[in-house]
């Protein structure tokens, strides 16, 4: 993990929140997203761009490489 990463967390204030909610004004409103899918595209000159696909199945992430 990024050590920057981990200092941030550490000196901000969040860990106080790693088990409980964390609290936010009654007016604040929002939504919740729970991906089922994630597609990740890098294009190349070649035209022979990689696109992987992550897939939750059964509460796990699987993988697989798309056509170009």
């Amino acid at each position: 993990m990024n050590s920057l990463f981990v200092f941030f967390i550490s000196n901000s204030g969040y860990s106080k929140f790693r088990n409980s909610d964390i609290p936010r004004p009654d007016f604040w409103g929002g939504y919740r997203l729970i991906p089922s899918e994630f597609e990740f595209w890098q294009g190349r000159e070649s035209r022979l761009h990689d696109r992987i696909k992550y897939s939750l199945e059964s509460n796990e992430w699987k993988t697989s490489r798309l056509s170009p």
